[in-house]
């Protein structure tokens, strides 16, 4: 972030830069998008989903994602504390932002956001076009 800062007007930054990034100390203004999208349409961003094509995977392939979230999200103090093991400092945000921002299950308003963003992207011609979300059905264990 800071040669971006250095070279450039305004910087991208996403991910663990973001999350850790002292915008303060680097004299620089925080733009966060994901607010901006909620004042701009009321409704919340989602940064990211895991998506394929319809026979991109199979039930226990569904299963094997939706357990891999659940084991996660289980763990999160574990992975916040082992991922910032070399920067202690810094676990209690990432355990903060692993509990109350990482979800696995999109509420309606979350989806409304994202129909929203589809819709403006096929209107902006960066989409192909709007088209339905849709879910892999959900998978239960002894079903896999």
């Amino acid at each position: 972030p800071r040669a971006m800062i250095a070279a450039a007007d305004a910087a991208l930054v996403i991910g663990d830069p973001a999350l850790f990034l002292d915008h303060a100390a680097l004299g620089v203004e925080k733009v966060d998008l994901g607010a901006e999208w909620t004042a701009m349409t009321g409704l919340p961003f989602v940064w990211a989903f895991w998506a394929g094509r319809p026979e991109a995977a199979d039930p226990a392939t569904v299963r094997l994602l939706q357990q891999a979230a659940e084991d996660g999200m289980a763990q999160t103090d574990a992975i916040a504390d082992g991922y910032c093991a070399s920067d202690p400092a810094r676990q209690p945000l990432a355990r903060r932002y692993l509990k109350d921002h990482l979800l696995f299950e999109l509420s309606a308003a979350a989806l409304a956001g994202l129909e929203t963003y589809f819709r403006e992207a096929a209107a902006l011609g960066l989409a192909a076009g709007e088209r339905p979300v849709t879910f892999f059905p959900a998978v239960r264990a002894e079903d896999a």
